[in-house]
């Protein structure tokens, strides 16, 4: 999904601003966060807790 954010933004850079999707379980999460900013992602999206098992 990242990747797709990505490649939407690099082809409508004037059009569209990216925000990464991850999963806060995930133990990878920190080097896609790197990598997504690295891209030029502009922040983190929308974190939905009930839908990832969450309890907050």
């Amino acid at each position: 999904t990242n990747d797709y954010i990505i490649e939407t933004i690099n082809k409508y850079p004037d059009r569209f601003i990216g925000f990464a999707l991850v999963n806060p379980k995930d133990p990878g999460m920190e080097k896609e966060l790197i990598r997504c900013h690295e891209a030029g992602l502009k922040g983190v999206g929308e974190v939905i807790p009930a839908s990832l098992h969450i309890d907050i």
